[in-house]
This record gives structure tokens, C-alpha cells and sequence, in this order.
């Protein structure tokens, strides 16, 4: 039971207004029932506007397989509270014939249906109590260019506006500010960019490792929690996010090295050791720590076959 003044969810002690708490074996299940009626909602589902002139059109992102045996229309994707909407432009054309006059047009029209379908989707919060965090939201405008049958992303036109209303405001109106594809956003642990860049994401891993390491060398763990501290709390900080970025080896080891120079003496090991040994099996006399870039090229493969 829900107390409900006007337009406004409240609770009193009696009545407190509480879902099923985290960790809850029903949890899951309760917000895939709840998310499937709002992503209806929003996207809605089965809706042909051709038989309701009324209805304003949701384009969705359509993803084909490159034998054209599977395709994939998708309109966003969520984790809990860490939601993303995606729609496309309704002018359509090759490519490579595309000018940039018709990049700005197909850029709008893209914006504009987009707009449709994060409106739905900020009522369809609202009105079941939720709200979209706009401090924490933003867009993206992706356009790509072809050039010898390689595809890669351009900057789109500048002053791509995207507005919505919030709530019950139907005439204050928040904008949502436009990043550039070459920005670096943090989502689910990781921070990525559209276009690939890592700069950012090697920082942030980076000022983690140099952390490590001043916290390692004034530290008296003995040499069991010290080996203990670097497998199971630091490598697995580090390498959660590597599966989706693309470090080079010699990135990987640029982030495990400083961490390696105040591990090693620790355990009562010379810092110049070789790696072959360090990063060794122990079936063969090695130390079997893992290396950063083995965790990358692991994660990415059973991502991979996975998705596959």
C-alpha cells in the first residue's frame, strides 16, 4: 500500500515505502518485470504509427550481422539506474555520399527522435516514482566517415540541443549537454570513450597503482597478507576494467611496475627479478602472479566467445 498525496509518493513508519533491498533473490527478477513495462512504455512496443496518426515515431538503432542473417533493433539498455537510450536518424543515405550538409540534417533528425523517446522515458520514471538524474546525464552524437572502406567517427555538428521537461515542470525545460565522442565518461567501473580513446582510463588505473604502492611500502604486512594483498585486492581493481579497453602491452606494464618495485621486497624478493619468473606458472617454479595485459587479453577473449 502506497499513500498518495496529489501527484507525490510518501510513506509514514507505518507504511514505509521500501523495495526489496539489495542482495534480495527477488530483486532481480521484480526490476526486470518492472524495466520490460517501462521500456513498453517508452519505446512502445509493437506500435505501428502508420495506424495511429497521433503518435509520434521512436526510431531505434538497427544492428545487422555482416552476412545479414541477424538483426538487432535497439532502443537502449540498462544496469539497475545506469540507463542508455539510442535512437537514429530517419534520413537515410550511403555513407560515402554523405555531405555535411546532410550530416547536420541527419544529425537533428536523429536528436529529435531521440528527444521523442528520453521524454517517454523520463514520464514513464516519473510516474512510477523515479526521476532520471540530470546532473549525471548527457549525449552523444555519433556520425561516421568512410574512407577506403574503414569507418571512423567524426565530431558532429556543434549546438546539437536536446532539451526535456522534468517531472511535473511541463514549462521548465533542462538541457542536456552534448560530449564529444572523443570524451571519456565513467560507467559500471570503467571509463571509456565512443571513439576508443584510453588516456583517461590509463590515469585514473594509474593514480589506483601509485596508491598501491605508497600504501604497500609503508605498510608491515608480513609476507603472506602482503602476496594476499596484491592477488586478490589490487590485481582485481586493476584488471576489472581492462576487458573493455584496449592498452597496449607496454601500457599494462607501465601500470604494473610501480606496484611490482613495493610488492616485491615484501615478499622478500630482489624488484629487478625477472618477470618470467614473477609472472611464471608455479607448476614451473614461477610466482603465478598475473600480468595486467594476461588479464586483458583473457577478459576480452571470454567477452568475446561470450557475446559469440
Amino acid at each position: 500500500m502506497i499513500i498518495i498525496n496529489h501527484n507525490e509518493y510518501t510513506n509514514n513508519p507505518t507504511i514505509p515505502l521500501f523495495g526489496p533491498g539489495q542482495g534480495s533473490t527477488t530483486g532481480p527478477t521484480l526490476w526486470q518485470v518492472s524495466f520490460v513495462l517501462l521500456e513498453d512504455s517508452a519505446l512502445a512496443a509493437g506500435l505501428d504509427i502508420s495506424d495511429d496518426e497521433d503518435s509520434e515515431p521512436v526510431t531505434r538503432l538497427s544492428l545487422e550481422s555482416t552476412d545479414n542473417t541477424i538483426q538487432l533493433d535497439n532502443g537502449g539498455e540498462a544496469f539497475v539506474d545506469d540507463a542508455n537510450l539510442v535512437s537514429s536518424s530517419m534520413i537515410l543515405q550511403y555513407p560515402h555520399e554523405v555531405t555535411a550538409v546532410d550530416q547536420k540534417l541527419q544529425s537533428e533528425s536523429a536528436v529529435a527522435n531521440l528527444q521523442v523517446l528520453a521524454q517517454r522515458w523520463e514520464k514513464a520514471l516519473f510516474t512510477t516514482g523515479g526521476a532520471i538524474n540530470f546532473s549525471k546525464s548527457f549525449l552523444f552524437v555519433f556520425h561516421w566517415k568512410w574512407n577506403g572502406g574503414i569507418a571512423k567517427l567524426v565530431l558532429p555538428p556543434p549546438n546539437i540541443s536536446l532539451s526535456l521537461t522534468e517531472g511535473d515542470q511541463f514549462d521548465c525545460q533542462v538541457s542536456v549537454p552534448q560530449l564529444s565522442v572523443h570524451d571519456t565518461y565513467r560507467t559500471l567501473g570503467v571509463h571509456i570513450s565512443p571513439s576508443g580513446v584510453t588516456q583517461q582510463s590509463f590515469r585514473v588505473l594509474l593514480a589506483k597503482a601509485h596508491d598501491y604502492q605508497a600504501k604497500i611500502i609503508t605498510s608491515k604486512l608480513p609476507r603472506e597478507a602482503a602476496l594476499l594483498s596484491y592477488n586478490m585486492y589490487l590485481l582485481p581493481k586493476l584488471g576489472y576494467p581492462l576487458p573493455a579497453l584496449t592498452f597496449s602491452e607496454i601500457d599494462c606494464q607501465r601500470l604494473q611496475s610501480p606496484t611490482l618495485a613495493a610488492f616485491l621486497p615484501k615478499i622478500q624478493l630482489n624488484r629487478h627479478i625477472a618477470r618470467s619468473i614473477v609472472f611464471g606458472s608455479i607448476r614451473f617454479g614461477g610466482l603465478g602472479i598475473r600480468s595486467l595485459y594476461s588479464i586483458q587479453s583473457l577478459g576480452q577473449l571470454t567477452l568475446f566467445t561470450g557475446h559469440l
